[in-house]
């Protein structure tokens, strides 16, 4: 899993648009910290899955960021 949201990083990083992005724009470095916080936040979920019997207020909040994430990639349904 963390190679996978290496892999994203790193292509997050090196290509915008096609191309190489440029370090100074803006836009490139957004795009860079949305895939960095959406790699910590899949590990942070596939890390609470399997204690989530024991801790249902992190289910819960696990629960509402899912569904507010997936809400705003996907649509509502």
């Amino acid at each position: 899993m963390s190679a996978a949201g290496s892999a994203v990083i790193l292509h997050t990083s090196t290509c915008q648009d096609g191309g190489p992005s440029d370090a100074a724009d803006g836009a490139a470095l957004g795009h860079l910290l949305v895939a960095f916080f959406m790699v910590l936040l899949g590990a942070w979920l596939v890390l609470l899955a399997p204690v989530a019997g024991q801790f249902p207020r992190a289910r819960g909040v696990g629960l509402v960021i899912a569904t507010e994430v997936c809400s705003s990639l996907v649509g509502p349904r």
